[in-house]
């Protein structure tokens, strides 16, 4: 890799990555001899909150004086195998709180790999990636139109996205019932 290379597109291999101290290494693909330098804020401006052993990343990398350093996570091609080793990217301080939110699902699209869900408590609908729910154990199959889920949402610049997200309980529809009811009540000044 030469100075030519830094604006290049590079398919890379997690290599490590210490949750603790925030950084770690990705191979690029077809030069395993260099590894890659990725600090946890690059994974946190893509929205990545996990990976697993050998997730595979598009990324653009830069030659500085001290070795290579991803610039720009593009797209993570692989979360990798979660059960061998997972690992946990810490949501940025500025990303702001995560708080929980019952919804139904809008819609959802696996071609596109996106889709909304409506949040009970009637504000902004909230973007799912299909890459929480991979994470999430949630088949794309099952999150489909109108079905009741629980997840942990953060606010973006561009309004809301879920963190976190899974299909709910029979347990959990009774709560969310329970407290759909309170709100229409509270809403008609009972």
């Amino acid at each position: 890799m030469n100075r030519s290379d830094e604006d290049c597109v590079y398919r890379c291999k997690l290599k490590w990555f210490n949750e603790s101290k925030g950084f770690g290494f990705l191979v690029p693909e077809g030069n395993p001899e260099q590894d890659a330098f990725v600090h946890v804020s690059a994974l946190q401006k893509h929205g990545i909150t996990y990976l697993g052993k050998d997730a595979q990343i598009e990324c653009t990398i830069k030659q500085t004086e001290n070795g290579l350093f991803v610039d720009k996570i593009l797209r993570v091609l692989c979360e990798g195998d979660m059960e061998a080793h997972k690992v946990k990217i810490p949501l940025p301080p500025e990303a702001g709180e995560v708080y929980e939110l019952y919804g139904r699902v809008k819609w959802f699209r696996a071609d596109k790999g996106y889709g909304f869900v409506a949040g009970q408590d009637g504000m902004k609908d909230i973007f799912v990636h299909q890459t929480c729910l991979r994470r999430n154990g949630v088949e794309e199959d099952d999150f489909k139109k109108g079905t009741t889920v629980i997840m942990q949402v953060r606010d973006v610049d561009q309004g809301r996205e879920a963190v976190e997200v899974r299909l709910t309980t029979e347990a959990d529809d009774c709560a969310a019932q329970s407290f759909e009811a309170d709100s229409a009540k509270a809403g008609s000044g009972q």
